[in-house]
């Protein structure tokens, strides 16, 4: 059965806590978090052969920069991170990397590169440092979307 997430209260009391305690990372620049992107996290499971992985690194306290690499995959219309755990569907969209509705089939590799702050963030409420506690809680998760599998062909969970 797929569990559907509703406006999740947890993102904007985590939102609140992360401004509370100030985001506490390690250094400007230094805080990094990674994601595993297969189908077997998608939720249903995916039957695929695409694989990727993405990398978020904290850009002083304003800014994250990311990586996002795909393997194997065919006609992508989405790339965004979205909040939500492990084992939920449909988890509110935070942050938008690539939309084309007509799909991309990228070469094995990175497929796209670049940096979001808040500005960027399109559920209100939420700053870099509520995405911050959400990675680091793993609350949060980046997703592929392809015309093949429009609700979502690989996907993980963003992890310190």
């Amino acid at each position: 059965m797929r569990r559907q997430a509703s406006l999740p209260l947890s993102v904007l009391t985590l939102a609140g806590l992360a401004a509370a305690c100030g985001g506490g990372s390690s250094g400007p620049g230094t805080e990094k978090f990674t994601v595993t992107l297969n189908g077997g996290n998608e939720v249903p499971v995916v039957s695929t052969s695409a694989t990727g992985s993405a990398t978020f690194t904290l850009v002083g306290d304003t800014a994250i920069a990311y990586t996002i690499t795909l393997n194997n995959i065919n006609q992508v219309i989405m790339a965004h991170i979205h909040s939500g755990d492990a084992g939920v569907a449909s988890g509110p969209l935070l942050v938008s990397f690539f939309t084309d509705t007509a799909g991309v089939t990228p070469p094995n590799g990175v497929f796209v590169t670049g940096r979001f702050n808040a500005s960027n963030i399109v559920l209100g409420g939420v700053s870099i440092d509520s995405i911050r506690a959400l990675a680091r809680l793993q609350h949060a998760y980046v997703q592929v979307h392809t015309k093949g599998n429009p609700l979502g062909e690989v996907r993980g969970q963003l992890a310190p």
